[in-house]
């Protein structure tokens, strides 16, 4: 009787920690078509469509080199996500911008959705993460 529970328990653990495995998932981002390494790439994640693009779930700074950058989020959940991102030249982390309201500096979303009268849409720069690993390209 003893064994056999040692078994169940075992049994258990070992498909908790598969299920585990399948939520976190790897999520690289590769950014290109940038006009110089001068600074770095500012990517933020967005989960919900309401917090898009003013609240990030998770910010992370890419570093370029060769006019392209890339960054990865890991332990990421299956769903459906945006990225924003811009080239921060002057490294002072935030997004600049002129008198008139528009940005200083290059911006880019995922599925390099653009931005038209404002910042891209939500729908526009969704897309789904539920393999191990999901790749997004964007053009700057």
């Amino acid at each position: 009787m003893r064994i056999f529970l040692i078994v169940i328990m075992c049994s258990l653990m070992s498909i908790g920690s598969v299920f585990a495995q399948e939520n976190n998932k790897t999520l690289r981002v590769n950014i290109s078509g940038l006009d110089s390494d001068k600074g770095k790439v500012m990517v933020a994640l967005f989960n919900r469509a309401e917090d898009f693009p003013k609240k990030p779930m998770v910010r992370k700074a890419a570093i370029i080199k060769k006019n392209t950058a890339s960054v990865s989020f890991e332990n990421v959940e299956a769903g459906t996500y945006a990225i924003m991102c811009f080239h921060d030249e002057n490294e002072n982390h935030k997004l600049d911008f002129n008198g008139l309201g528009r940005p200083k500096e290059r911006i880019a979303a995922s599925n390099n959705a653009k931005e038209r009268f404002g910042p891209p849409k939500f729908k526009n720069a969704k897309f789904l993460v539920q393999d191990n690993i999901t790749i997004q390209n964007i053009e700057m």
